[in-house]
């Protein structure tokens, strides 16, 4: 089977999507396998998240989209680290996880920042879904500017 191209667009971060078009070929089933039987090892749900929150466990939440995406709106208590920072990873931590978060499912950003952390030895898993799954979930936003206003 020939690969085949399809064309994909985010109105609302078109400039944080580096490659509109991606190359969907055959992957490889052995591959598929090995990634569907880890994929929870590396993955938690807003739940879990929740969960780590409650019961204080020591984790920390890392926010990677764009400073005005941040601003507008992110999980409590996460920190932000956009894609300009993954090289200055002092902010992450090695001692305990941590959680990488975008906008939603579709956005490659979270998989790019965690591939990226975990190439410079850092423990790291991605929250499924991003902020759009947090909101479907009921959680709340914090946002920067009810912060200030609030100071």
């Amino acid at each position: 089977m020939k690969p085949f191209l399809i064309q994909t667009h985010d109105s609302k971060h078109n400039a944080s999507v580096e490659s509109s078009i991606k190359l969907f070929a055959l992957n490889n089933p052995a591959e598929a396998q090995k990634y569907f039987a880890n994929k929870f090892l590396f993955t938690v749900r807003p739940r879990d998240v929740i969960h780590l929150f409650n019961h204080a466990l020591p984790f920390r939440l890392i926010d990677v989209r764009s400073v005005e995406d941040f601003e507008e709106g992110h999980i409590p208590g996460a920190i932000h680290v956009p894609q300009s920072d993954w090289n200055h990873t002092e902010m992450l931590t090695r001692d305990r996880q941590n959680i990488v978060y975008c906008c939603s499912a579709g956005c490659p950003l979270a998989a790019d920042a965690g591939a990226v952390f975990a190439g410079r030895g850092l423990p790291v898993m991605e929250m499924d879904g991003g902020v759009e799954a947090w909101k479907r979930a009921g959680y709340t936003l914090e946002s920067f500017f009810l912060q200030s206003q609030a100071v």
